[in-house]
């Protein structure tokens, strides 16, 4: 099994979210506030496009 993506609507404010999940089930990152489906998906593609070449920064 591999890292995957899970796209949600919340119950009370219809708004959706999507969570990255590791192999074991763990939430490695997540993001929410999407209007419609298509807006979270969107940030999906975004994440997968420029996650690769993201640095670190270590704050303080």
């Amino acid at each position: 099994m591999s890292n995957r993506f899970e796209i949600h609507q919340d119950d009370h404010h219809g708004e959706f979210h999507w969570h990255l999940r590791a192999p074991n089930g763990e939430i490695l990152c997540h993001a929410c506030g999407f209007r419609t489906k298509e807006e979270a998906e969107r940030a999906i593609d975004l994440v997968k496009e420029h996650a690769v070449h993201a640095g670190v920064e270590h704050a303080g």
